[in-house]
């Protein structure tokens, strides 16, 4: 600080002509900008003390500090905005791929099982349920790959609904039945009264087939219990027990890790099943144990706090419901038709959005069955025609596309469930027709 005369800058003569003699400067430091050199600058019409100097200087070092915050603040900013931009192109890299891959899977299941229905030859009736294996095979592999990678990105996420817990479970162990027996193994289940358990339904489905199938996978002889209980506190306990090769302690500790396969040479895969089994009982609030002994079998058991259990399931059928089908690829509709149309059911079928409105105005229907994506508004412009006219009725979205807004916007127009391709129309034929109520009159997620 000094006198103003003595300054080498231009306005000093101005200063000096409105009464300001002396001047205090000092630098502040801008990390935007440091190539310029900025000044807090303060003029006085009298000699400046030590006090206001050095008030001067400790202002000058917080206006620096809090322009460096500022700074930061904007750059840590800009870095959140990037990386929402990053996940939202990753989402929307998986729902793409999810639909185009899903959608021909789902097509070529509905046309496999079409054949199985149309012979009685059992050579025939072989070679189709080796391709509709395979098929099922190629989806399952897919889906576990896609959560793999939706956890690495930071996109995977659990959507909890209630739902009944021993139908699920009765139902993926059908399922898994025959290669049980192309094994020669007894694959059974012990369940409690029926439980229901609010979690996401799509995660737990995986959760089970993904620890059966790896069950069967190691156990050549003997067989394999699925068993669910409550404990006294009334907390989920979720079990398979087998009796097959089993596992050492070091194999144990490293079972959950992707890419690890034990027993390489008894059984193919790419070592991706136990660890999507650990994400997906993490998102959903279970904790996991292990107790394995070679050459005596192992057991894997999921344990779910109480808060997330219902006892007491009332179900009721709804044999004769008349069903709309509606998808703009009128190929799969017809499959998918004659599908649902082998039991009690009476199928509609619509491949336009506006067909599809025609029938809705003309008849009671008791169920929708809908493609999200069509043209002309598309499921969504469907069922919220449909929720006008009927708010209790049993809606099913099917989409090639797990996208998480696309599920969030449907499920705002209160649907029954959510289906990502590829669909079992015999399942959902079977659960329509002896289906589970809502306190609402409309139909419950089912298996």
């Amino acid at each position: 600080y000094g006198l103003v005369r003595e300054l080498q800058q231009e306005g000093a003569f101005s200063l000096l002509s409105l009464g300001i003699t002396h001047a205090i400067a000092f630098p502040v430091y801008n990390p935007s900008t440091p190539q310029r050199k900025m000044l807090l600058w303060v003029g006085y019409e009298f000699e400046p003390t030590i006090t206001e100097v050095t008030s001067l200087a400790r202002l000058s070092e917080k206006a620096s500090e809090k322009m460096s915050a500022e700074e930061r603040i904007k750059e840590l900013n800009n870095e959140v905005l990037e990386t929402k931009e990053r996940s939202a192109q990753r989402e929307k890299l998986f729902s793409h791929l999810a639909h185009d891959i899903r959608t021909p899977i789902n097509n070529i299941r509905s046309l496999i099982e079409l054949l199985l229905m149309s012979t009685e030859d059992e050579e025939e009736q072989t070679i189709y349920k080796s391709a509709q294996s395979n098929c099922d095979g190629l989806a399952e592999l897919f889906q576990d790959m896609l959560y793999y990678l939706q956890e690495q990105s930071s996109c995977l996420r659990a959507e909890p609904k209630r739902f009944d817990l021993n139908k699920l479970i009765e139902d993926t162990v059908a399922g898994l039945q025959l290669k049980a027996k192309s094994n020669n193994l007894n694959l059974y289940t012990r369940l409690e009264a029926d439980i229901e358990l609010t979690a996401d339904k799509g995660h737990i489905r995986r959760i089970l087939t993904n620890l059966i199938s790896n069950s069967l996978k190691y156990t050549k002889h003997g067989e394999c219990c699925v068993s669910a209980s409550l404990s006294l506190q009334g907390d989920l306990y979720l079990s398979v027990k087998d009796t097959g090769l089993g596992m050492t302690r070091e194999q144990v500790d490293s079972v959950f890790q992707p890419f690890v396969r034990h027993h390489r040479t008894q059984a193919d895969g790419l070592g991706l099943g136990m660890a999507v089994f650990h994400m997906l009982v993490t998102k959903n609030n279970g904790t996991i144990t292990v107790d394995s002994e070679v050459g005596k079998g192992t057991e894997v058991r999921i344990v779910i706090p109480s808060k997330y259990i219902r006892k007491d399931v009332k179900r009721i059928g709804h044999k004769h419901a008349k069903v709309l089908l509606v998808d703009d690829d009128k190929d799969l509709v017809d499959s998918c038709a004659k599908i649902l149309s082998q039991g009690t059911l009476q199928v509609l079928t619509a491949s336009t959005v506006e067909e599809a409105l025609a029938i809705i105005e003309k008849e009671e229907i008791d169920v929708l069955m809908t493609d999200s994506n069509m043209p002309n508004g598309g499921g969504e412009r469907l069922v919220r025609v449909f929720r006008k006219k009927d708010a209790k009725a049993t809606v099913f979205v099917i989409s090639g596309s797990d996208d998480p807004t696309i599920r969030a916007i449907f499920q705002t127009l209160n649907i029954t469930r959510f289906i990502t391709k590829p669909a079992d129309f015999s399942d959902l034929r079977s659960w329509i027709e002896s289906g589970q109520e809502r306190e609402d009159g409309s139909f419950e997620e089912a298996a």
